[in-house]
C-alpha cells in the first residue's frame, strides 16, 4: 500500500513538473501593426527607388525580404498599401497592390515582422 501511495506521489509531481514547465515556455514575441507597416512602406519605396535586397540585408538593422519579383530584379514602378492591415499570429499582414511597366498591377499579401528580426515575406496564395 505505502508503495503505491508513494509510486502516485511520485507520478503527481513529475505530471505538475511538466505541466509547470509548460506553461512557462517562452513565447514568440509579437510584432507592432504600426512599425510593420512603416517598415512595409519604406522597403517597398527602396524596391521604387532601384534598390535590391541585399541593400535593405547591408542596412543596420538589416530588413530581410522575400520577394520573387524583387528577387528577379523586377522594376517597381508604384504600390498602395490596401488598408490598414491586420495582426495574423505574431506577424502583421498587409494587402498591397503593386504595379510595374512589364506585369501590370497586381495584389499580393505580406507577412511582416519587427521583432525579433525585421522581416517582409510575401504570403502565398
Amino acid at each position: 500500500m505505502i508503495d503505491r501511495i508513494s509510486s502516485f506521489r511520485v507520478a503527481l509531481s513529475m505530471a505538475t513538473a511538466l505541466l509547470v514547465g509548460c506553461n512557462s515556455a517562452p513565447r514568440v514575441p509579437v510584432s507592432d501593426l504600426a512599425a510593420a507597416q512603416d517598415l512595409l512602406e519604406e522597403s517597398l519605396n527602396a524596391w521604387k527607388e532601384g534598390k535590391s535586397v541585399e541593400d535593405l540585408r547591408n542596412q543596420t538593422p538589416p530588413v530581410y525580404v522575400a520577394e520573387d519579383g524583387w528577387l528577379r530584379g523586377n522594376a517597381l514602378t508604384e504600390f498602395s498599401i490596401d488598408g490598414a492591415g491586420e495582426m495574423y499570429g505574431s506577424n502583421a499582414r498587409f494587402t498591397v497592390t503593386l504595379k510595374n511597366n512589364t506585369r501590370g498591377s497586381s495584389q499580393v499579401r505580406y507577412l511582416v515582422t519587427t521583432v525579433p528580426a525585421l522581416t517582409i515575406a510575401k504570403e502565398d496564395q
